[in-house]
């Protein structure tokens, strides 16, 4: 089975910030992994996926309890993919399977 590192050559973990609009159409910056990022870019060029609206949304709902806002949209992505892997929806090659414990409890 091939890894991230058979594709890219960086390390998957490194955050790296990005600009993202908000629910309320400001920009702020994003800290996610790498990882998360290029999963991120894969949904919008491949599938197709609005994800500018995406963390939109997620941002919409985001309240302080929920911890540092950095956290809350990787659990978000996180999310997102469990939820495609539940689907049998297609993903990155550079991307393992999820743990089957892991979809137990997606909606």
């Amino acid at each position: 089975m091939k890894t991230w590192f058979d594709y890219f050559d960086t390390d998957p973990f490194e955050l790296i910030g990005r600009y993202i609009e908000d629910a309320m159409g400001c920009r702020k910056i994003l800290h996610m992994q790498r990882l998360d990022w290029e999963y991120v870019d894969w949904l919008s060029e491949v599938e197709q996926c609005n994800m500018a609206q995406f963390f939109k949304d997620n941002d919409d709902v985001y309240r302080s309890e929920d911890g540092d806002y950095n956290d809350f949209m990787m659990g978000c992505i996180k999310t997102a993919y469990l939820r495609r892997e539940k689907k049998g929806l297609p993903r990155p090659a550079w991307c393992p399977a999820a743990d089957p414990h892991e979809l137990f409890d997606i909606d």
